[in-house]
């Protein structure tokens, strides 16, 4: 995937429009059409001012590979779960627990009946 999907994919998951990630990134509106046209990758300080706005991994918007050791996606539900009220953070919290406990399960179900 190319730099220009990438950015497109990303500011899409955002609903943002081409202007709006432009004004919010402070760089010229006609930008991203020119990258798309020439295939073209901005220098480094654009590229992070996008991957501010956006909400994504730098290396990733460049590159297509995380330089964090989790997927975009995970990221930025963490960021999302960074902003969540205490109580809410609990709920969240329970849920994973009964998620996992529910897998362990499993997997110790499956593996005492593959070892009888």
């Amino acid at each position: 995937m190319a730099f220009i999907d990438r950015l497109e994919m990303a500011r899409q998951r955002k609903k943002m429009s081409q202007k709006e990630l432009t004004e919010k990134a402070g760089i010229r509106q006609p930008s991203i059409p020119e990258w798309k046209k020439n295939g073209s990758v901005p220098h480094g300080d654009i590229c992070a001012k996008l991957a501010a706005v956006l909400e994504v991994d730098l290396q990733w918007l460049i590159t297509g590979e995380n330089s964090s050791a989790i997927p975009v996606e995970d990221y930025q539900f963490f960021k999302a779960y960074q902003a969540l009220k205490p109580i809410q953070k609990e709920t969240v919290q329970m849920m994973v627990r009964g998620f996992t406990r529910n897998n362990d399960e499993d997997f110790l179900k499956t593996n005492s009946k593959s070892s009888s």
